[in-house]
């Protein structure tokens, strides 16, 4: 097992069943994965890189055009409000050309005031969807942009979906002018994100990587860029739900003296999570006061490019 951003040897942290994820992809999601897995219905492994400390999956199966049709009727899916939208666009000047890669139904891009911007995506209806509301969309790859053409790329809830996330951001490097800026937004798992027990969103095939703080940290050693900031998201009260959850799971996990697989369906992982979702609803029945000082979902990085 290779890193997919370092090339490093890793590390197996648990083995998988398929069968284990296409279960929770239906009891969770109402969602069939026969046909993604067909052709590896075994085992994956998820692992750990000791280098860049990127998580990801092994074989990097990723999901299909049919199998996001599906993920994008979830209801909040293209949510119309996400922090990064609103960290990100403070940062962009009115003046900048912007390109938002898989940039969904445009939610972002709606609220640049910049005459410059366009969306990349792939996904029929998300197309449909923005272009109804003036925005212009394209089923384009940024490889077929040309070089030095952007000021401002975002790649937002985008690189935990890539089996190999070094093209995209060599291609984001390439299509920025010279002290352009490249902001990336990526599930945290270094929050409770990364706790949760058979989470099927956070999983193959549509997470087939699971980055933090440090992989993104590593970035300007494979490409050129200089990190600027990172900024984590503060917790929402709409997430205050799996935040107790997850913090029940860290807590019934010391009481059995075990660290559960994350999604492999053992007898043990079972428990954990009935039994923490259960301290969960109990618990907020008797108090739902937010904590302070906690990160959320997201991670922001913000990087400009070297000369």
């Amino acid at each position: 097992m290779t890193c997919p951003l370092c090339q490093t040897d890793c590390l197996e942290l648990e083995s998988i069943p398929v069968e284990d994820l296409i279960n929770e992809y239906r009891r969770q999601l109402n969602i069939d994965l026969s046909e993604e897995f067909r052709s590896h219905p075994g085992t994956l492994s998820r692992a750990a890189c000791p280098t860049c400390h990127l998580e990801h999956f092994s074989p990097l199966i990723a999901g299909s055009p049919d199998f996001y049709q599906s993920v994008s009727k979830i209801g909040d899916y293209y949510a119309g409000q996400r922090w990064e939208f609103g960290a990100a666009a403070a940062l962009i000047p009115a003046s900048a050309n912007v390109v938002d890669v898989g940039c969904g139904d445009g939610q972002f891009l709606g609220l640049l005031t910049n005459e410059r911007k366009i969306g990349l995506e792939h996904n029929p209806d998300a197309i449909t969807r923005a272009r109804a509301r003036g925005l212009d969309v394209r089923p384009q790859m940024l490889e077929e942009l040309e070089p030095a053409s952007a000021d401002v790329i975002t790649l937002f809830q985008v690189l935990e979906h890539l089996p190999n996330p070094r093209p995209i951001i060599e291609t984001a490097c390439r299509v920025l002018r010279p002290n352009g800026r490249l902001l990336i937004a990526v599930p945290n798992n270094d929050s409770f994100v990364g706790d949760l027990l058979h989470a099927p969103l956070n999983a193959p095939p549509h997470h087939v990587l699971r980055w933090s703080r440090r992989p993104l940290e590593h970035l300007p050693k494979i490409a050129p860029l200089v990190l600027e900031t990172i900024e984590c998201e503060p917790l929402p009260e709409e997430q205050l739900f799996d935040y107790r959850r997850a913090s029940w799971i860290r807590f019934v996990s010391r009481m059995v003296f075990t660290r559960p697989p994350v999604c492999a369906l053992t007898s043990v992982s079972k428990l954990i999570r009935k039994l923490a979702t259960a301290l969960t609803f109990a618990s907020l029945k008797i108090d739902q006061t937010m904590p302070t000082d906690t990160i959320g979902h997201t991670i922001l990085a913000v990087y400009g490019k070297s000369t």
